[in-house]
């Protein structure tokens, strides 16, 4: 049940949901500016106990290594200063109640490389750089009672994938041991898992949900 509607204004959404108390915040896209955007959210609710960053760029063509410019990395890398800064205010809070989720999005490009039909290096490694981010701050704030992992999705029929042709989305899902690409709804029901206490065990790990696409 989305309890906070998704504003043209705020870059993310608050649910609730029946499988766990509190509220998850959900950041879609460049909302990821530290403490700006946690001090929206609680002007409306008192305690956000569950985190998911879902913010990213990429491009609907891969960019070339022998073509790809500073300005082109920068743009692309911010993928992993965002993720840093929303689990890095996400922890400040955390940390000092003993308690909450955070799922970090990624790709499974961050383990497979950035030569395929969208991804290239920059995007890569942004994602690679998530998932070693996850790693670190599970060491940091050990006994922090809060707990850290990332998501690891496989090719997604997003919006962010809105520049893509129909044709070259055939080609993708062709290559899916499942035959399709996944929905928002199979990420999501993943990062519910996580931040839910059917996960309560689970803690800087990075699951797959990729219907098979790393098999190959």
């Amino acid at each position: 049940m989305i309890e906070t509607a998704h504003e043209s204004s705020a870059p993310w959404f608050v649910f609730g949901h029946d499988q766990f108390q509190g509220h998850v915040a959900v950041v879609t896209r460049a909302a990821s500016r530290g403490g700006h955007a946690f001090a929206a959210l609680e002007a409306r609710i008192a305690r956000v106990d569950h985190v998911a960053h879902c913010a990213a760029v990429i491009t609907s063509t891969p960019t070339p290594t022998l073509d790809a410019d500073a300005a082109h990395w920068r743009r692309v890398l911010d993928n992993l200063i965002r993720a840093f800064l929303v689990a890095q205010e996400s922890l400040r809070r955390m940390a000092e109640v003993q308690r909450g989720t955070m799922a970090l999005v990624a790709s499974d490009a961050g383990y497979r490389d950035g030569g395929g039909l969208i991804a290239d290096a920059p995007y890569a490694a942004s994602n690679a750089g998530v998932l070693s981010l996850v790693k670190s701050l599970v060491r940091e704030f050990e006994g922090s009672g809060a707990r850290v992992n990332a998501l690891v999705p496989g090719p997604t029929d997003t919006p962010m994938h809105e520049g893509i042709a129909h044709r070259m989305k055939e080609r993708i899902a062709a290559g899916i041991p499942l035959g399709c690409m996944g929905r928002p709804e199979d990420m999501a029901a993943a990062i519910v898992f996580l931040s839910s206490a059917a996960g309560s065990f689970i803690h800087g790990a990075a699951p797959h949900v990729d219907g098979g696409a790393m098999l190959r």
